[in-house]
């Protein structure tokens, strides 16, 4: 049986961008002992004996308390990465959610911001701003979104396209206006990632 620490290491370590096979060697556990924890959402915890948990957050509940245990507590913030991690549910049942953990979070530490050196690192992600008339045609508008990690300067590039043609020359066009540092982060993104685990 898994304990809620070993859980926290392994949430950890995938957040950290280990693969799945990876996090299990470094624990111990056979890979598909970890695919079943984050489909799960790691192990039962007795701390919500008296609190219940909507339906549609429960597969989210461990990195719920994950987030809030590193200090994120902005209801909008939570809700924009449960989305994007598949959740249906709505903003009032989340926000019901967050106010049943409040007291049960007064000791947790704020999160310490990820630091690096000038020219060490940038990062990349796409940003969606909704549609736009081009030549008689809506199409989708997207930002290309560009950050360097030390100065926190910004490239915004706005595009009509995410495929690799488009990306390639966005990642020019940003590296131009900002220089090139040592290495880049990527997101989960399709142009970018050759592979998901299926969970």
């Amino acid at each position: 049986m898994v304990k809620q620490k070993e859980w926290e290491k392994i949430s950890e370590l995938l957040e950290d961008g280990l693969s799945v096979p990876k996090v299990a060697e470094e624990v111990g556990r056979s890979a598909p002992t970890i695919y079943k924890l984050i489909k799960t959402g790691g192990p039962k915890t007795s701390r919500q004996r008296g609190m219940k948990i909507p339906k549609k957050l429960k597969s989210f509940d461990s990195y719920l308390r994950k987030r809030i245990k590193k200090g994120v507590s902005n209801d909008e913030k939570l809700l924009s990465e449960l989305k994007k991690l598949g959740y249906k549910g709505s903003y009032s049942s989340l926000n019901r959610y967050l106010k049943g953990t409040q007291n049960s979070n007064q000791n947790y530490k704020p999160a310490i911001r990820f630091e690096t050196r000038p020219g060490e690192q940038g990062q990349f992600d796409w940003g969606s701003f909704g549609k736009i008339e081009v030549n008689g045609k809506v199409e989708r508008l997207y930002g290309f979104v560009y950050v360097l990690g030390f100065s926190r300067m910004m490239y915004v590039e706005f595009v009509i396209k995410q495929n690799l043609q488009t990306l390639i020359q966005s990642h020019i066009n940003a590296f131009n206006y900002l220089g090139i540092p040592q290495s880049i982060l990527y997101d989960n993104i399709k142009t970018v990632v050759l592979r998901r685990e299926k969970l």
